[in-house]
């Protein structure tokens, strides 16, 4: 008995939309979250525990934000390339 293969072609592209938008929206919330060090910076949280705050956005929250977004679109691109692939060995079989 050979086992067969189903896939939503449909589901499939919109899973692949839906990683895509999201990269994009962690990387626009990085954005902001650099406006908001940049506001610290320029004195709207004082003192130690404002630089440190500060420092913690910029140094540590939006790379690892950034880390997200670039693994999401890894995950897009994977689903990307399956996609084509099980849709190529689709037509073979017809």
């Amino acid at each position: 008995m050979t086992a067969r293969v189903q896939f939503k072609e449909n589901e499939m592209r919109e899973a692949i939309a839906h990683l895509r938008r999201s990269a994009k929206e962690l990387r626009e919330c990085a954005k902001q979250m650099g406006g908001v060090a940049n506001m610290i910076q320029q004195g709207a949280l004082v003192g130690d525990g404002g630089t440190q705050f500060q420092t913690i956005i910029k140094s540590s929250l939006n790379s690892k934000i950034e880390d997200l977004a670039q693994k999401l679109e890894e995950k897009a691109r994977f689903a990307e390339v399956e996609l084509e692939q099980l849709l190529k060995a689709a037509s073979q079989l017809r």
